[in-house]
């Protein structure tokens, strides 16, 4: 119940204006989910497809950056490779990073962002980091550029019912939708 009131005070909000990832930090609704983002997990994904900046607002990466607020958690979790707990973070983790580069059209990591993993999945984590490494060390593909460009332009959000209605062959549909919108979580 009260999850689902914050959800439609969230919509109500955002219909209105608001910036939810203004400084200062603690006082932003984008940084409180990123750094809770397994518990507030669909109110995150609400936040970040409806345009939410996944960096202070204001200052930028420099002030608070979503991709260090997800690493921190991952690393702080050390879990084993059995552990569900710990393989549905990293699930989240993966799809709320998906969405954050699905919404921008250059990746901008913030300076420093060096991670040290512990545990068993660290490999995995390990991976996710360099990925993004590389993404943003290279001039975005121009499907990337076309897929946030039509992303952008599908807003007011959410965007799956919107591409799903495209005259678009499905391979692209699946495209622009990308890995996390297939993900339905109760609120």
């Amino acid at each position: 119940m009260i999850n689902r009131f914050c959800f439609q005070v969230t919509q109500l909000l955002l219909a209105h204006g608001a910036d939810p990832s203004e400084c200062p930090a603690h006082e932003s609704l984008t940084h409180i989910c990123l750094k809770s983002f397994k518990l507030h997990f669909p109110l995150l994904r609400f936040l970040l497809e409806s345009g939410a900046a996944y960096n202070c607002s204001l200052h930028g990466a420099s002030c608070w950056s979503g991709f260090s607020l997800i690493f921190e958690r991952l690393c702080s979790h050390p879990g084993c490779a059995e552990d569900d707990s710990h393989i549905e973070l990293l699930h989240k983790a993966e799809t709320v990073l998906d969405l954050m580069v699905t919404s921008s059209q250059r990746l901008q990591l913030p300076e420093n962002f060096n991670i040290h993993p512990v545990g068993s999945l660290a490999g995995k984590i390990q991976a996710l980091h360099a990925s993004l490494r590389q993404l943003e060390s290279y001039p975005p593909p121009l499907k990337h550029l076309c897929r946030v460009s039509i992303r952008l332009c599908l807003r007011p959000w959410p965007v799956d019912t919107k591409v799903k209605a495209l005259p678009l062959p499905d391979r692209l549909k699946w495209y622009l939708l990308s890995a996390h919108s297939g993900t339905e979580d109760n609120c």
